[in-house]
């Protein structure tokens, strides 16, 4: 049987941000081109612009697992 790690248990690594390129710091997000991830920046201006939050979701990932994490 496989052991299965849990999302927080991966490594974070340096991303780039898909929306404005900048450089930021995450968890891999398997719907996402390797390396490209979400900046905290972008995410609020997402939901300050009525982006829905499972949209964003299913995008990026987690808020604070797979962006805008703390280490």
């Amino acid at each position: 049987m496989k052991a299965t790690v849990k999302e927080e248990d991966k490594p974070v690594s340096r991303k780039t941000c898909a929306c404005c390129g900048e450089m930021t710091r995450g968890r891999q997000w398997f719907n996402r081109d390797r390396g490209f991830g979400l900046c905290p920046q972008c995410a609020d201006w997402m939901l300050e612009h009525n982006e829905l939050l499972e949209d964003m979701e299913s995008s990026y990932g987690v808020r604070g697992v797979h962006y805008d994490v703390s280490e």
